[in-house]
C-alpha cells in the first residue's frame, strides 16, 4: 500500500513539474529543434520537366503558354523552392515556395529562362543544394 501511495505522489509531482515549470517557450510556434538534433540535407532534387533546350510557342489565342515544372521528390522534404530567371546566375529571379514536386506557370511573352529547385526540412541543417540548372525558351506565335 505504501508503494502505491509513493508512486501516486511521484506521478503527481511529475505532472506538476511538466505543467508549471517554464520551458522557455511562450507558445509552440517559438519551439526550435536544437542544432545537435539536425542532420545534413540529402542530395538535391533531380529535374524532370521542362527538359534542357525545350522550346514552347506562345499561342495567339489565348496569348499564353503553360509550362509544367516537375522534379523528383526528396525524402523528408517539407517544401521546395523553385527559382527561374532570364539570368543564368539568377541575379534577378522569381522564386516560389511549394509543398509539391510540380508547378504550372503561364507565360505571355517570348523569353529564355533558366530554372532550378532545392528542398527544405526543419530536420535538416539547411536547404539541399540547388539542382542542376536547366533552361527553356518561349517563342512568339507562329504567323
Amino acid at each position: 500500500m505504501k508503494l502505491v501511495k509513493y508512486i501516486a505522489v511521484v506521478c503527481v509531482l511529475c505532472i506538476l513539474y511538466i505543467v508549471f515549470v517554464p520551458s522557455g517557450c511562450k507558445d509552440a510556434s517559438e519551439f526550435e529543434r536544437p542544432n545537435d538534433s539536425l542532420v545534413e540535407p540529402p542530395a538535391a532534387p533531380i529535374l524532370i520537366s521542362p527538359p534542357v533546350d525545350t522550346e514552347y510557342i506562345l499561342l495567339q489565342n489565348p496569348g499564353y503558354v503553360n509550362v509544367f515544372f516537375t522534379w523528383n521528390s526528396v525524402i523528408g522534404a517539407e517544401y521546395y523552392q523553385l527559382e527561374y530567371s532570364v539570368d543564368e546566375n539568377f541575379g534577378s529571379s522569381s522564386m516560389f515556395t511549394i509543398n509539391s514536386t510540380e508547378l504550372v506557370e503561364s507565360f505571355t511573352e517570348p523569353v529564355d529562362l533558366y530554372w532550378r529547385v532545392r528542398a527544405h526540412s526543419d530536420y535538416w541543417t539547411w536547404f539541399t543544394d540547388w539542382s542542376e540548372t536547366w533552361y527553356f525558351r518561349i517563342r512568339p506565335p507562329v504567323d
